[in-house]
Formats: C-alpha cells, structure tokens, sequence
C-alpha cells in the first residue's frame, strides 16, 4: 500500500503567501495606478495622453482582475486543505476504532 502525506501548514503557508500577494496586487491597482494616473493626467497632454490612458485603465483593470483571481484560487486552496485535514483525521478516526475492535 502507497500513502500520500499531505502537509496542512505548508498548504495555509501557501494560502497565506497568495492572499498577501492579491492584496499586495489590489493595493497596487488602486492606489498607486491611481497615483499614477494622476501624474499622468496632470503632466501629459494630448491625444498620446488619452489613448496612453485608456490602456492604462486596461491594465489597472486587469491587476484588479487578476487580484481577484488569485484570492479565488487561495480560497479554493483552503477549502481542499481543510476537507483533506478532515478525511485524514476521519480516516485516523476509523483506523484506531478497527485496531481496537480487533485487539479487544
């Protein structure tokens, strides 16, 4: 018989690292786009500095997007850690109660 070990504090370690760097990706998109494109706006004029801004807007959005993504994908990680931490302890469970049924 072949186990699989599965390593519950490395797997929410890992939920942690990307929940930081959605936040880290949202934070970027509204704040310092934001700061951004007000220097922009305020330093540029001009035909280049419209269509400069509206694929700036592009790309904020898609941080935004991306962002988003990410938390998903770190809840999803959370969730699965959680239901496979569960089956374990249930399987742990039923193996000391066999090993005991049978002992005794």
């Amino acid at each position: 018989m072949s186990f699989i070990h599965f390593n519950y504090s490395l797997a929410m370690e890992q939920v942690a690292k990307l929940r930081t760097i959605a936040s880290e990706l949202s934070d970027t998109a509204s704040g310092d786009c934001s700061h951004v494109k007000s220097g922009i706006k305020t330093n540029w004029t001009g035909n280049s500095s419209e269509q400069y801004l509206v694929k700036f807007d592009k790309l904020t959005s898609n941080l935004t997007k991306t962002s988003g993504d990410i938390k998903k994908v770190a809840d999803a990680m959370e969730t699965m850690a959680n239901n496979i931490k569960a089956a374990e302890e249930e399987a742990e469970r039923i193996a000391r109660e066999s090993a005991a049924g049978q002992a005794g």
